[in-house]
């Protein structure tokens, strides 16, 4: 005989195990229904229907007890049976491999037709075994219908002539058999039936609050004043999960859960007020009353608090009862940490996020790592990792650049968790020694509280957000492990890589049962306890130390390691043991590393030596909070060594330098280049040349040269004893390869221009064309023009105080004509002066004249029209008419008229 597992695509992690099965493959009935099959897949066990179990997901489909023909040909699920052949004499099949198996179509969307709801499956209807027919009453689930795979309709026209002004809709599923095909998905929801048309602004019944429990009843308030509630609905959680839905009254403020209620489980419970969705709709629905019902053991339940990181435990959110694949890990090395698995739900899984604490066994718990789950079996899992809150202690905020400690174990750990949520429990006695820690390498502070628990040979406690140094955890309580007794497997384990006393070292790992939570608290051991294990075949026979546990609370399961030696969490510190304590010291903390070489840190953070291959030697200061700035260093620049100071520099002796390069020099004589640059004590400076980047600032400059010139060293000034004042731009077509050229510049005690004049306003001085000869000058309100001779020639303008506006023209040095300006409103006089003529017009040319024409202050008037007489000739009379008319319109002409 030989114990046989079922073909589950999940074996060996909790199903059923068939024992006494013969082979091949044919079930033994006796032990097939008598064999302890988990909860998962069989549901929950009852003292009722014949002994039977109870297949609870299959409630459903028409099989409440099995007989032996249905216990093989019923349509069970996939992931409890596997798949089944015809073969083998009509008994299912062990496979090691799971087949893939089509699904079925979806449904169409049902429709309505006088109270039958009708439907239309798209695919070969003769591969559905039946339809799943859903009717919801205003939104919730009535009842649920089971009909042949050959029918597409179903008559609820009897409910709905019965249901006043309630509106109803439907879903259908095609079901298969689960072994040549799949269920298939659930189809969209039907119109509802009626149509009730809602006003748009219906008022929403209130939300029902102060719900609780009391021995076993649930019971709420809720005034209804106007009678606008129609009932309350109830929905019940075991453990999480919905159990059941209850509808009450409306007057009914209390319901007895009484003859649900079992020991160990978590109840909750929900309230909500339902209107007639005519006049008033649903209120919401309300907070979970939690119920936790008898004396559930506290050790197998996790308390769930919302908190953050370097937060102290917040508010309890959630209280999980139902977990599994959970493991609590804790070891003398410091490890502690606990992980698990549950269900999601609706309400307590939106709590366990990262950051968040959780609480087993009456210790804290940091999330740090979640991860959610859709399963084969289609339920929503979520695993969770969380590490002991002193991990907190090795959070980002709590790194050191090294640690250097003073004091007694006590002063240490008090500095050490200043500014944390930690505080210290307990210290031993015999910790009251003064001693000193150094680490010269970076560290958070929980890799600086072992060390201080090292250097007094001490073993860290954590509980909670306390912290305890003792001198050695755990008791001798004369437990013992001894095989049949608490032990599953053991394992002896001898390594000479790891001695102690030069011995190798020997550590054993047992697999035992957790008797604590069977046998009570005598059985209960931890880590550092001193046990005896017990193990005749293996010959074993000894007495050591619990070094490690990892158990699992739901399971009552565990490993467990024993050994003669302390892991060490730090291989090296360096303590210095001392008689005296110096406080309000401060200390230099000095370390070597690869990065900075030699470092000498004070321990406020306000100054810091290092020396290095790299960066030579250095002094920084710091500004207490881990910032520094060099302020004197040696370097070494093209191999040669560099000193450079930030600050002052006092010395006594002589100083000796190629070169010196400081913002301020007191005391003392300069002199570099013997005597081509010196300064004597009394501040007179002597140099051969010099280039000074700044203001200068004096009162005299005497003798040599000064050259100012611009970055792109186009122009320039020069200021010269020899060569005066000069402003100069560079000519690059000048010269073979350019020259300086003067634009401004003093010559003979003259001041001299060349170039472009660019101004809004001159005023003052002479202004010419040229020195001499031809030219144009102005000055003293007079614009003259002088030819070659230079003499007055051409255009001239005389605004003498007398002749003020008149325009003269000469011709070499000959005043030969005036343009008079008479002043005084009396207009303006051309005048030939000096025998010249006066020329207007020109041949070929109209000239012009308008207004009234005067002749030496004469005017000569027009006259009359008139004719020749009869006297004349006609050739004579014509004559004289032409020369009458042309003389005559002469005249109108000079008297404008």
């Amino acid at each position: 005989m030989a114990d046989w597992k079922i073909g589950l695509q999940y074996q060996n992690d909790g199903y059923p195990y068939l024992s006494n099965v013969e082979v091949p493959n044919k079930f033994d009935i006796h032990s097939l229904f008598t064999a302890p099959y988990p909860n998962r897949i069989w549901g929950m066990l009852e003292d009722f229907n014949d002994g039977y179990p109870m297949i609870i997901e299959q409630s459903d489909a028409r099989l409440n007890k099995f007989d032996l023909n249905d216990l093989f040909t019923a349509p069970y699920p996939n992931n409890i049976w596997t798949v089944l052949k015809n073969v083998n004499d009509g008994y299912p099949s062990l496979m090691n491999q799971i087949e893939e198996i089509p699904t079925l179509d979806k449904v169409d969307k049902p429709t309505w037709n006088n109270g039958i709801i009708n439907w239309t499956y798209p695919g070969d209807i003769e591969n559905v075994e039946a339809f799943k027919v859903k009717l919801y009453l205003n939104g919730f689930l009535f009842e649920t219908h089971i009909v042949d795979g050959s029918i597409t309709s179903y008559d609820f026209k009897q409910y709905i002539d019965e249901g006043e002004l309630s509106s109803f809709q439907v879903t259908v599923q095609a079901l298969g058999n689960n072994i040549a095909y799949l269920d298939g998905p659930v189809s969209e929801m039907s119109d509802g039936n009626p149509v009730l048309h809602k006003e748009l602004n219906m008022p929403v019944l209130e939300t029902v609050n102060n719900i609780i429990w009391q021995n076993g009843v649930i019971k709420w308030n809720y005034p209804d004043l106007s009678g606008n509630v129609k009932q309350f609905k109830l929905i019940l959680y075991i453990n999480g999960f919905v159990y059941n839905t209850y509808i009450v009254d409306s007057n009914v403020r209390s319901y007895d859960f009484n003859s649900i209620l079992q020991l160990g489980n978590y109840y909750q419970v929900t309230v909500q007020a339902l209107g007639n969705n005519i006049s008033f709709l649903d209120s919401a629905i309300s907070k979970k009353a939690n119920y936790l019902h008898s004396v559930t053991v506290k050790n197998k339940t996790i308390k769930v608090y919302q908190s953050d990181y370097k937060q102290n435990v917040g508010d309890l959110k959630a209280v999980i009862v139902d977990f599994f694949n959970d493991t609590l890990t804790e070891d003398l090395n410091g490890t502690y940490t606990f992980e698990f698995t549950t269900v999601i739900d609706e309400e307590k899984s939106q709590y366990l996020t990262v950051g968040n604490i959780v609480e087993i066994n009456g210790d804290y718990f940091r999330i740090v790592y979640t991860e959610e789950n859709r399963n084969s079996d289609d339920t929503l899992t979520i695993a969770v990792q969380t590490e002991h809150v002193n991990y907190d202690l090795m959070l980002d905020d709590y790194k050191m650049d090294y640690f250097t400690s003073d004091g007694t174990a006590f002063d240490m750990l008090l500095e050490l968790l200043s500014g944390t949520e930690f505080n210290i429990d307990f210290v031993d006695d015999e910790f009251n020694v003064v001693k000193t820690i150094s680490a010269q390498e970076a560290l958070v502070k929980r890799d600086a509280l072992f060390l201080i628990a090292a250097a007094y040979n001490a073993e860290v406690v954590f509980n909670k957000f306390s912290v305890s140094l003792v001198k050695k955890r755990g008791a001798n309580k004369g437990f013992y492990f001894a095989y049949r007794k608490n032990i599953k497997n053991i394992s002896r384990i001898v390594d000479g890589r790891k001695r102690v006393n030069n011995q190798p070292t020997v550590s054993y790992s047992l697999s035992v049962a957790l008797l604590k939570e069977l046998l009570g608290e005598e059985e209960d051991f931890e880590v550092g306890d001193v046990v005896k294990v017990y193990d005749y075949k293996l010959g074993i026979d000894i007495e050591t130390r619990i070094l490690s546990i990892s158990k699992s609370i739901s399971e009552e399961t565990g490993d467990v390691e024993i050994g003669n030696f302390v892991p060490d969490f730090i291989d090296s510190v360096n303590q210095i043991e001392r008689s005296t304590v110096h406080k309000e010291r401060v200390y230099n903390g000095i370390r070597i590393g690869p990065e900075n070489g030699f470092e000498a840190i004070r321990s406020d953070k306000k100054a810091r030596a290092a020396m290095n291959a790299t960066e030579g030697i250095k002094i920084d200061l710091g500004d207490g909070e881990g910032n520094y700035e060099p302020v004197f260093y040696v370097t070494i620049e093209q191999d040669k060594a560099k000193l450079n100071l930030k600050g002052n520099a006092e010395f006594t002796g002589q100083v000796l330098a190629s070169l010196i390069e400081a913002s301020d020099i007191k005391g003392g004589s300069i002199d570099i280049g013997n005597g081509v640059f010196t300064v004597d004590n009394t501040g007179h400076m002597s140099a051969t040349s010099a280039y000074i980047q700044g203001l200068i600032e004096a009162s005299e400059f005497i003798g040599g040269k000064i050259i100012i010139t611009n970055e792109a060293k186009t122009e320039r000034v020069i200021l010269c004893a020899e060569e005066g004042f000069r402003f100069q731009a560079w000519d690059e077509n000048a010269g073979e390869e350019g020259e300086w050229i003067d634009s401004i510049w003093m010559e003979d005690g003259k001041g001299k221009f060349f170039g472009e004049i660019i101004s809004s306003t001159i005023t003052g001085g002479l202004i010419r064309t040229a020195e001499s000869g031809r030219r144009i000058e102005i000055s003293e309100n007079q614009i003259r023009c002088y030819n070659d001779d230079g003499n007055l020639n051409g255009f001239v303008t005389n605004n003498t105080s007398s002749q003020f506006g008149d325009w003269e023209f000469y011709d070499n040095g000959n005043l030969v004509f005036r343009v008079y300006n008479a002043t005084s409103g009396q207009g303006v006089t051309l005048l030939p002066e000096n025998g010249a003529s006066l020329v207007v017009g020109s041949h070929g040319n109209v000239l012009g004249l308008r207004g009234y024409i005067s002749i030496n202050g004469n005017a000569i008037p027009s006259f009359d029209e008139k004719s020749a007489s009869s006297s004349y000739g006609a050739n004579e009379q014509e004559m004289l008419q032409e020369v009458h008319d042309m003389l005559r319109q002469l005249l109108d002409a000079i008297n404008d008229n």
